[in-house]
């Protein structure tokens, strides 16, 4: 089943009035930064009013313009106005990926805001470098 984040979760400057109930829409929709999506898809969701979390299992891919990522588990933070992302915390099998590049580990978190990926555990990264030349030392 196909799952999206749930309008609560949208960016202040794209808050719906939904925001006010605190409870999860039927078809949920949301936005890590203004104007971006991010769609979900896993086996099952859990979502936290209390905590201001959605935590996925089984099969997880989530992908954002900027990447797309699969993993056995994943928790999405809100913050406690539940109008933006603050964080998602990826674990088991987790693979980032954009394009050819790809980022592996055992726990992969995205910090939204400074759009910053940290992995942990075994990591494997794989970057296509630029094809202009020789890489020249110092």
């Amino acid at each position: 089943m196909r799952y999206l984040l749930p309008a609560i979760l949208l960016a202040a400057c794209l808050a719906a009035p939904a925001l006010a109930q605190k409870a999860p829409p039927a078809r949920p929709t949301a936005s890590p930064s203004p104007g971006q999506m991010m769609d979900i898809v896993a086996n099952s969701t859990m979502y936290d009013g209390k905590a201001h979390t959605y935590q996925m299992k089984g099969k997880v891919k989530i992908t954002l313009p900027q990447f797309s990522v699969t993993c056995d588990e994943a928790t999405v933070y809100a913050n406690e106005a539940e109008n933006e992302i603050t964080k998602v915390v990826f674990s088991g099998n987790v693979e980032a990926k954009k394009g050819t590049d790809s980022f592996r580990a055992t726990r992969i978190t995205y910090l939204v805001a400074e759009r910053r990926l940290t992995a942990e555990g075994t990591t494997r990264t794989r970057l296509k470098l630029p094809a202009e030349g020789p890489v020249q030392g110092p």
